[in-house]
């Protein structure tokens, strides 16, 4: 259920960008939490805008490597944020934008648990919603010159501050294990390439 959420996000996702204006791109991610260990990750985006200076975003992202827990016990926890907000852009000058904003996001995790004696395990965390913040940077490096729906290519870099925890990490087969929720509470980088028409 969680791969066809996710696959309808990113169809969903490509519908806005064929309204005009617009932009879409990968990115690379860096999630550092308060619980766990930090992960990279890899995502996609696409941003519409809604009136001047406003954009509707829609993000995904994938992290499989957050670790936690106590010596006993280690859960490996794996994360695909789903996120949707707000974006002001504030041009800075000719070549760099500005851009700040914040939304909503949608956290399904999935996960495993390592036990004494070599022993890995389902978990079972529950999904999450939770919310972020934001703000970058925008630098085109390239534009097809185009009299009519010219398109651009354009460097991004942003930070993000997410607001979600990890509860009910435990063993769902074999003995009840039951883990210290994870607050995943931290500040991620990301940095990729947009194209923008």
């Amino acid at each position: 259920m969680k791969r066809v959420l996710v696959l309808l996000t990113v169809a969903l996702m490509g519908a806005p960008v064929a309204w005009g204006q617009n932009e879409w791109g990968l990115f690379a991610a860096y999630w550092v939490t308060s619980d766990a260990d930090d992960a990279l990750g890899v995502g996609i985006k696409a941003a519409v805008e809604i009136i001047p200076v406003v954009q509707l975003e829609i993000r995904g992202a994938y992290f499989d490597d957050f670790e936690a827990g106590s010596n006993f016990a280690k859960s490996d926890v794996e994360v695909i944020p789903v996120e949707v907000g707000l974006l002001l852009t504030v041009p800075i000058n000719d070549a760099v934008e500005g851009f700040f904003g914040g939304g909503i996001g949608f956290y399904f995790m999935d996960g495993d648990v390592d036990l004494p004696a070599d022993t890995r395990v389902d978990a079972g965390p529950d999904d999450e919603i939770g919310g972020y913040i934001t703000a970058g940077l925008k630098f085109p490096v390239w534009k097809s010159g185009a009299n009519f729906g010219e398109t651009q290519a354009v460097l991004f870099g942003e930070v993000t501050y997410r607001f979600v925890d990890a509860e009910d990490v435990k063993v769902v087969s074999g003995p009840e294990i039951t883990l210290i929720d994870a607050d995943l509470d931290g500040v991620g980088f990301n940095a990729g390439l947009l194209v923008r028409w």
